[in-house]
């Protein structure tokens, strides 16, 4: 299996041809699966459709898995599970608290039990509020980063400012 995360991070490769690159393991690697993930879903998506689009793809079979935020029973599964595999327990209230703050987003889910599972093995104090605080940073310098590589920096910034 060859994954590859943060998929829209390619485009910052000058004259990486990704289309050639996936075409030549789907060619010559039998019994391999590519699996590409990104956090930005229309860049992603975008850099996607270019390569299903390219000849040496006509006709390979692209399956997409489009993963949507969990519901609150989901998001405190999750977290359960996840603190239960790492051999922590963790208080009922942690769970919902950390459930509303990150809105059944996996990734600030993950992001969240793994931030945590470290304090506590290393015997850190543990504060969702600094958890909470580290992933805005992470996002917005991603977004940052997403914004010099873009080819329209100013629409992507303005789009994001009237969401917001």
């Amino acid at each position: 299996m060859v994954f590859i995360d943060e998929i829209q991070n390619i485009k910052k490769v000058k004259g990486f041809d990704l289309g050639s690159f996936l075409h030549d393991i789907y060619e010559w690697c039998d019994n391999t699966v590519i699996v590409v993930s990104g956090s930005f879903v229309g860049v992603t998506e975008e850099i996607l459709n270019q390569v299903e689009e390219e000849k040496p793809f006509f006709g390979r079979k692209f399956f997409r898995i489009k993963l949507e935020r969990f519901n609150e029973e989901t998001s405190k599964e999750f977290l359960s599970l996840g603190f239960k595999e790492e051999g922590i327990a963790v208080d009922e209230k942690v769970i919902d608290e950390a459930v509303k703050l990150f809105d059944g987003i996996p990734g600030w889910l993950a992001l969240f039990g793994r931030s945590y599972s470290y304090a506590v093995k290393h015997s850190h104090k543990v504060d969702i509020k600094v958890i909470l605080k580290e992933a805005a940073k992470e996002v917005s310098k991603d977004f940052t980063r997403f914004l010099k590589t873009s080819n329209s920096p100013t629409r992507y910034a303005e789009i994001i400012l009237a969401l917001s």
